[in-house]
């Protein structure tokens, strides 16, 4: 895939694609969440407190996830291809790539903040889906096409980026989904309904106001 990218470079294709690659940089990848993250639990939730929270968390992990790809880098210490090859400038180790880890995380971070605050039936979470795969696709290919990267440093950088953001998420959140407020309260709820020896019926419910339990003996 290496050798049939570089083969597939054409000079009007080559700015797209730079474009692309850019966009998954830690400062574009760092305002994308800083900004959508925010505005995202805010449509949902109408809270804005809780809106800044998410943001924090989600930034948080967000840079946490960037000193874990550095780690690993600097413990495999992989070479990047041949520098004669690329098409654009790159800095340290090759293994995991740090554009796809960063677009993996945006778009992990982003789908589930959005799931765990959706009520809607999960048509946002679809949305912010269907716009991120693309997204974490293209980004991951164009650090190939411009010759900066295996396609194994991509992957790595994929699944370190997804994983990393998914674990996160679900650490915040407790490992559960957040529950749904039960709304209204059933009117037998403290009803205290037993059957005697000689088969009748002893109905019991607090007097409201004082806690004072009061019985009606019937047959």
């Amino acid at each position: 895939m290496h050798l049939w990218a570089l083969a597939s470079r054409k000079p009007r294709l080559t700015p797209k694609v730079l474009l692309i690659t850019r966009s998954g940089s830690s400062g574009a990848v760092g305002v994308l969440v800083a900004v959508m993250a925010p505005l995202l639990v805010g449509t949902l939730t109408g809270s804005r407190r809780q809106a800044v929270s998410e943001g924090v968390k989600n930034l948080l992990l967000l840079a946490t996830g960037w000193a874990v790809r550095r780690f690993v880098m600097h413990v495999i210490r992989r070479e990047r291809p041949v520098r004669g090859n690329w098409v654009h400038h790159a800095d340290g180790f090759s293994f995991p790539s740090g554009h796809s880890t960063n677009a993996a995380m945006a778009a992990t971070l982003l789908f589930c903040t959005v799931r765990d605050h959706d009520r809607t039936g999960g048509t946002l979470g679809a949305v912010v889906g269907a716009i991120g795969a693309p997204y974490v696709t293209a980004v991951g290919v164009s650090r190939i096409y411009l010759g900066v990267h295996w396609p194994s440093d991509v992957l790595a950088g994929w699944l370190l980026g997804a994983g990393w953001s998914a674990l996160g998420r679900r650490v915040l959140r407790g490992g559960r989904h957040q529950p749904v407020e039960r709304v209204g309260k059933s009117p037998l709820d403290g009803a205290n309904i037993g059957t005697a020896n000689n088969g009748t019926a002893n109905i019991g419910t607090a007097n409201i106001g004082t806690g004072r339990p009061s019985g009606t003996r019937t047959t």
